[in-house]
């Protein structure tokens, strides 16, 4: 988005949700540490 937001959208079967679950905590992590980082960035 022009946020600078990711949207990602994912289809997959009931049976890998549980890896789905995974992938998500693991990019929610990425976008976290990304976000601190332009923050220290703005902060320059």
């Amino acid at each position: 988005t022009e946020d600078g937001e990711i949207i990602i959208e994912v289809e997959y079967d009931k049976d890998e949700s549980d890896e789905v679950d995974e992938l998500e905590s693991i990019l929610e992590k990425i976008l976290v540490e990304q976000e601190e980082e332009n923050e220290e960035e703005d902060e320059d």
